[in-house]
């Protein structure tokens, strides 16, 4: 299945272009209005970016609902209206059902050849630790 997305300009790209050869990659799926996600998954996933550099770090935001935002309503859960991660829109929910997230928020990691390796469901404190520990061990290898 190809997956369609946008970047916040509304320029289309599939999926597979942002799975950058040779590095290991996460994809926070998120949802505007999902404070789990706006209130802890993103900032902890902005954590994760700096505390693993080896690591490329994106965000999804997934329209559920038939609901759209606009960039500007998407940036406004930053201070500065910027987001220091790249976000992409995946509005027709197609990411998101095809790894079968269990809702919002939704952390998938990729190996270095594309291939799903880890699929992590929540914000709270044993979905962070299950992430950490995991890339930990990713890491070591």
């Amino acid at each position: 299945m190809k997956i369609k997305l946008t970047d916040l300009d509304l320029k289309p790209i599939d999926f597979t272009q942002l799975l950058l050869p040779n590095k290991h990659q996460l994809f926070l799926l998120y949802h505007q209005f999902c404070l789990g996600c706006t209130g802890r998954a993103i900032p902890f996933a902005w954590s994760v970016a700096q505390e693993f550099p080896w690591l490329n770090v994106n965000l999804v935001h997934t329209n559920l609902g038939q609901q759209t935002f606009s960039k500007t309503e998407l940036l406004s859960i930053f201070v500065d209206q910027k987001s220091p991660l790249p976000i992409y829109i995946d509005h027709e929910h197609l990411m998101y059902d095809l790894y079968q997230a269990e809702g919002t928020p939704t952390w998938l990691i990729f190996d270095k050849k594309g291939e799903l390796i880890k699929h992590v469901f929540g914000s709270q404190a044993n979905a962070k630790n299950r992430l950490l520990y995991f890339l930990d061990e990713l890491e070591r290898k």
